[in-house]
């Protein structure tokens, strides 16, 4: 959630608040995440000036989400027919190095 006043912009993110400025209050600002430093990447609207906002609270388990559990197995293979389930497993698979399908 970015909210904006008058006064001041601030993005709310996993119940943490991050200040982006006085100067950026009125404007969309697109927000993105650089996993190799652990920050948000903000650009507001009209600027080409970006802000890096360290990330709070954030653990490299929560980053990979479901990724995670797959990534300890030795092996995986899906089950015939694909459910929503097991295809979305085979496309965070995909990202795996070394595995075998």
């Amino acid at each position: 959630m970015v909210s904006h006043n008058p006064h001041q912009c601030l993005l709310g993110l996993g119940g943490y608040r991050y200040y982006i400025g006085k100067s950026f209050a009125q404007r969309s600002v697109a927000i993105g995440f650089d996993p190799d430093g652990m920050a948000l990447i903000c650009l507001p609207e009209g600027s080409e000036e970006t802000i890096r906002l360290p990330s709070q609270g954030l653990t490299k388990a929560e980053l990979m989400g479901e990724m995670a559990a797959l990534q300890a197995l030795p092996n995986y293979q899906l089950a015939l027919p694909f459910s929503l389930e097991a295809w979305r497993q085979l496309e965070y698979a995909h990202n795996l190095t070394g595995t075998t399908l």
